[in-house]
């Protein structure tokens, strides 16, 4: 199969972290998102990654080009015109008949997928639906898919994957709404391809998601990396005078000093902390703090800061743009 995943997103919400890094290579819990999402599927039978990056994608093709071993290949949407064009163009690109497993470039998962015989989205419970794309179930069975509903129809929102046996009927469905300019939102959705699919007959089965971590917004960032850190301590810190609360993911030759760090921080490579008290936040690399008491805060690479108590949401100073 191949795995593609759009990440074409601007991630506006993400700003002013994504002016300057591009939201799928930002760490949380010491990793670039899109390595947590890629990790999570990479024992699968997967013979290519295929990205659809934005026009400045370029960096985001390398990273993963050098970070994993099987083939790795990209294509560029051109205009924002929505998920469903986004996978359409990906389509474009693989010309055979193949089965592809689609993953949202900024969703991490934890799922038993093993049953590939057919059809398949990933649905997991949620509070507030009218946020998401969410399925209609008849049993095992998806019988309609809605996007972002205004009334409530389910609960079981759309966590970001998908797995279709083949890639013709599902462009086709796609080219269907391109062509009748069928759109949500003032975008062409990948569910309203979907909902062509289960209206002509197409089986689609349900499948449960255990853990779905959403990284769009600096509050779900934290979310996700509070999930993570609890399956990923790690102190590799120097410790001076200071006390580390788990779970924390702190890199290497970075110097703590008469400090409390934690519970769920993480601290990039060769930073500095001192006269400061962290928590529920994420410090980048290459960055100093000094006399900080912060919490829900994020804070990028090659940064200096010295103050007090306060909310932080500070980008990478290495090319100066904040």
């Amino acid at each position: 199969m191949i795995l593609v995943l759009p990440v074409a997103g601007k991630g506006t919400r993400l700003r002013p972290h994504t002016l300057i890094t591009p939201k799928p290579l930002l760490k949380i819990a010491g990793k670039t998102i899109i390595s947590h999402a890629i990790d999570s599927l990479i024992h699968l039978p997967v013979e290519k990654i295929l990205l659809v990056v934005g026009t400045d994608g370029n960096g985001v093709f390398e990273y993963v080009k050098e970070s994993y071993k099987i083939p790795v290949d990209f294509v560029v949407q051109e205009k924002p015109l929505g998920l469903g064009h986004a996978i359409y163009v990906a389509l474009e690109k693989i010309k055979e008949n193949k089965e592809v497993l689609i993953l949202l470039g900024d969703t991490i998962l934890k799922a038993d997928l093993k049953n590939f015989d057919e059809n398949f989205i990933g649905l997991s419970p949620v509070d507030n639906p009218s946020r998401f794309g969410v399925a209609v179930c008849e049993g095992e069975r998806i019988v309609r898919l809605v996007e972002k509903p205004k009334e409530f129809i389910s609960n079981l929102a759309i966590a970001g994957i998908y797995f279709f046996k083949d890639s013709k009927e599902l462009k086709k469905a796609i080219k269907e709404t391109i062509d009748k300019n069928i759109k949500t939102k003032d975008e062409y959705q990948l569910t309203d391809a979907i909902q062509i699919l289960l209206e002509k007959g197409a089986q689609i089965r349900k499948q449960d998601i255990k853990l779905w971590l959403d990284c769009g917004t600096q509050s779900a960032l934290l979310e996700s990396q509070r999930e993570i850190l609890k399956q990923r301590n790690e102190n590799r810190g120097i410790l001076k005078n200071s006390l580390v609360i788990p779970p924390v993911y702190i890199e290497d030759n970075t110097l703590i000093k008469d400090s409390v760090i934690g519970p769920f921080v993480s601290v990039g490579k060769n930073s500095r902390i001192e006269h400061s008290l962290i928590r529920d936040s994420i410090i980048g690399e290459n960055t100093e703090i000094y006399n900080l008491n912060i919490t829900s805060s994020l804070i990028g690479n090659n940064a200096k800061i010295e103050g007090e108590e306060k909310e932080l949401n500070i980008s990478d100073f290495s090319q100066g743009k904040i």
